[in-house]
This record gives structure tokens, sequence and C-alpha cells, in this order.
């Protein structure tokens, strides 16, 4: 027989359920499940409860007190991960802030009669803004909310793709997009880096030469780069992106200036584009 006192907060059961017990999972996908909960809790959750409260974790583990408000937190968020490991249990789905204050009853303690509701739906909106995988429908005074779980680690994998995404790649990337919509066969670049492409047209051989760079840039393309071989079009495609400060203005005006203009002796790139469109 159980009296009122012996009656447990959902949240409690989380320790019990899924912490550690990931080897003791039925399949595959529940055992992945558990891990997901465990790690989203400790990595996020667990310092997100602790910020608003003068105890760290190190101090809980050596046997201080635990604030009565930290507690209340820990079952909210223990449940919120319960109903993510179990959304078919029926306790558990559809999981709304007034049934969420109801299956820890006594952990929230409102001044006013039905305030539980309130409370817990603020405290739930205010983690979701720090944890993304926790959802809830913010139109709602009494809304509805849902953990997502994913065995994936998506923020490694999105931590590590910085370390590919940057100005070099991103150049190579504008250039293989450019060469493989005009369908270019390019020889390997020169000296200057520019590349040549050979056609046929009107029965005859032709020859351009195509270099990437930022126009804007003196130091990136020097006059040299813009010389065309005696009697080859040479075409300088600016990169669509530059420095902090600087846009594709900076290029047109490169490319309408008379740096590249001819001079006595030499032959000059014949088409110069920008995002803003091309001077000859």
């Amino acid at each position: 027989t159980l009296t009122v006192e012996d009656v447990i907060p959902v949240g409690d059961a989380f320790d019990y359920i899924v912490t550690g017990q990931s080897g003791q999972a039925l399949d595959a996908q529940v055992a992945a499940l558990f891990r997901s909960a465990e790690k989203l809790y400790a990595d996020k959750l667990r310092p997100l409860l602790l910020k608003p409260y003068p105890v760290t974790e190190k101090e809980l583990a050596a046997g201080a007190q635990r604030p009565a408000g930290l507690a209340a937190d820990e079952r909210l968020a223990k449940t919120l991960l319960l109903s993510a490991v179990a959304p078919h249990v029926p306790a558990l789905k559809g999981l709304d802030a007034a049934r969420l204050a109801s299956l820890n009853h006594g952990s929230i303690v409102a001044m006013l009669p039905g305030g539980e509701v309130t409370m817990v739906a603020a405290k739930v909106s205010t983690w979701s803004k720090s944890v993304p995988e926790i959802k809830a429908d913010s139109a709602s005074a009494n809304p509805t909310i849902r953990v997502v779980l994913s065995d994936v680690d998506y923020e490694s994998v999105v931590e590590r793709a910085r370390g590919e995404d940057n100005e070099g790649r991103r150049r190579e990337l504008i250039k293989a997009l450019v060469v493989e919509s005009l369908a270019l066969a390019l020889d390997p670049p020169d000296m200057l880096g520019a590349q040549r492409h050979r056609f046929v047209w009107r029965g005859s051989g032709r020859e351009v030469y195509l270099v990437f760079g930022n126009v804007r840039d003196a130091n990136w393309l020097t006059d040299d780069h813009f010389r065309a071989p005696a009697g080859a079009w040479k075409f300088v495609i600016d990169v669509p992106f530059d420095d902090e400060g600087h846009s594709s203005d900076s290029s047109r005006r490169t490319c309408r200036s008379g740096r590249w203009s001819g001079s006595p002796g030499s032959s000059r790139a014949s088409a110069c584009g920008t995002s803003g469109g091309w001077s000859s």
C-alpha cells in the first residue's frame, strides 16, 4: 500500500531508468536514445540548471546541501528527457507545462493556485533558448513541450566543418562551379595562375585564358595577371566576396580604371568580370 508520501516525482525515475542503462536497452535504437539523453543532460542541461544557484557540481558531490529550486529544476528537465526516451508512454505523450508540473507534484511551489503552469512554462522557455533540442510552443500559456534526441553529435560535425569552410576553399569552389557551368577544359595553371582553354571557332583554333582572384587587390592580382598573350583573350574573374569594408564596387572601379588598359608592346586582358558585370 502506498501513501501520498510514497509517490515519487517522475523526474526522479530518470536516474534509475536511463542513467548508465544504455547497455541494458532492448535494442540498439533505444540504447542510442539513452546515450543521447544522458549526454544532453550532462553537457547542456546540467550546467544550465546549476547556473542560477550558488553551488557547484563539485560542492554537491562533496555533500553540499542541494537548493530546493535546483531539485525541482532537475526533476522537470529529467521528465522532459524521459518523454523523449519513451514517447509512447501515455503519461509522457503530448507533454505540456501543466502535465509536466503534475508529474512532479509538489516540486514546484507557486504563490497562487495554478501558478505552477506559468512557472514551468517560463523555465522551459528559458531553457529552450540555450538548448535547441527543447521545443516549446511559445504562443500558448500552457505550451506543448518536446525534446528531440539524436544519436548524431551534429554540433561536433558542424565544428569540424568550420575548418573546411575558409576563404581558400570558397575560392576553389567558385572556380569549380564556373568551370563546370561553362563546360571548360582548362590546362594546368601557369606561373601566374592563368589557365588556358582551347576551342575551335569558325573552323580555326582559338585560345582564352582565365584568371580567378580579387580584382581590387593589387597584391593579389598584379598588372602581369591582367596581361594576355599576343593574339589571345584573357578573362579575369573576380571572386564574389572580399575583406570587410570592401564591396564589388571596389572591383568594378578597378576594372574601369586604366590599370589594365593596353600599353605599348603588350597585350592586355580583354574582359574583367565582377559580380556587377563585365568591363572590356
